[in-house]
């Protein structure tokens, strides 16, 4: 017995010694092969700080996430995040099913544009970043939580540098899952506001799929209220005008299947002032031609402008592919003067887009271009029998 005893207390000693070996090498092994994971990304390299395992809840937290665009010459990363935590999904354990939940703190994602692809910054390739997720998350997600995140875009290129971003964001993804076994549906919904440059109040709700191949979602967003000074750097980089006051407000319902997409975007200018003599051409100095240009269209906004609403809006219905998307210009035209002449636009959603009209127009694509090919095939028929 004294043997059997001092021979188990070994084995106890032995699995207890295995146990805390491996406890405090898995840490480094996660880390290393997930460092290795992140540098697969095409002109991106990641890296990790560190990785903390806690057993007793089933959970690790990663920190100090960070990804860098190694071509080219940006000073911001494309994305970082100080702390991510993975832990196991308890209820659905219980039911089941071996799923996780994250929880990200204070993310930033920057995109940047810029006047050659060395200074521009868009992620790369979307598909890329799919395959190495799912391989550094080898369970199912159940619940994703983001917590007071930031969104930019920048360009340090530009006169004036641009910085416009959307920050305080909250957000919580549900359904994350690929397995009809998990869940009814393959759709994830996401819900969450933000500030749009810490000010004026975003509310977006998203149901996609995030396991097709090309892009399939339906998103409503809606931002109230922005004053206009906010993007006065984005404006002056991308318009030939300025806007010296006034606020925006944006609506905007879009949705997208296998890559073709539809909706609309519908912005609203409210008090809006084009040219003012103190801020053009006392503070800002522009020269002659600019105050000449910016009466011009100064004029023609209040001439467009719904007088008893004193706003200028416009609703632009946009269609077509997910990477070339188009607006239709004289639909947009069409807006701005039944706005300021017929009925002014309300900055609610309008409930008229969704999925299955993403669908539609995907499958109104496809016979079209079945179409073409059928005449395409019957040309030469036709020549022949005309011999």
């Amino acid at each position: 017995m004294k043997f059997l005893s001092r021979r188990t207390l070994f084995v106890v000693i032995a699995i207890v010694a295995v146990l805390v070996a491996i406890r405090a090498v898995l840490p480094y092994a996660i880390k290393t092969w997930a460092n290795k994971k992140l540098d697969e990304a095409p002109q991106y390299r990641g890296h990790i700080t560190d990785v903390d395992l806690h057993l007793y809840r089933g959970a690790y937290r990663i920190e100090g996430v960070t990804v860098t665009k190694v071509t080219g010459e940006v000073p911001v990363p494309f994305f970082e995040a100080p702390l991510i935590d993975v832990s196991i999904a308890w209820r659905a354990l219980l039911d089941g099913s071996f799923v996780a939940e994250f929880d990200i703190w204070e993310p930033q994602l920057n995109f940047v544009d810029g006047k050659t692809a060395a200074d521009t910054q868009t992620g790369g390739s979307v598909e890329a970043w799919q395959n190495i997720i799912e391989d550094l998350t080898p369970v199912r997600i159940d619940r994703f939580s983001v917590h007071n995140g930031s969104l930019h875009f920048r360009n340090f290129s530009s006169t004036p540098k641009v910085n416009v971003y959307l920050n305080r964001i909250d957000a919580e993804a549900r359904n994350l899952t690929n397995s009809r076994d998990l869940s009814d549906t393959l759709v994830a919904s996401v819900r969450g506001t933000a500030r749009a440059m810490d000010d004026a109040l975003l509310e977006f709700d998203l149901k996609v799929d995030p396991y097709q191949a090309q892009p399939t979602f339906d998103l409503n967003t809606r931002m109230e209220s922005l004053p206009v000074a906010h993007i006065d750097a984005l404006i002056r980089a991308y318009a030939p005008f300025d806007l010296e006051a006034g606020s925006l407000t944006v609506a905007s319902e879009i949705a997208a299947s296998e890559g073709t997409i539809t909706g609309y975007v519908k912005p609203i200018l409210h008090h809006v002032e084009v040219f003012q003599w103190k801020e053009d051409v006392v503070e800002d100095e522009d020269n002659i031609f600019r105050v000449l240009w910016e009466s011009v269209v100064g004029l023609f906004a209040e001439l467009l402008e719904n007088q008893p609403q004193d706003q200028i809006a416009t609703r632009v219905p946009v269609d077509g592919e997910f990477t070339d998307p188009e607006a239709d210009v004289f639909a947009t035209i069409g807006g701005i003067f039944r706005n300021a002449f017929i009925e002014a636009y309300q900055s609610r959603l309008e409930g008229s887009v969704s999925l299955d009209d993403a669908e539609a127009e995907e499958q109104k694509d496809t016979e079209s271009e079945a179409e073409d090919d059928k005449d395409k095939e019957d040309k030469p028929r036709r020549k022949s029998g005309l011999r």
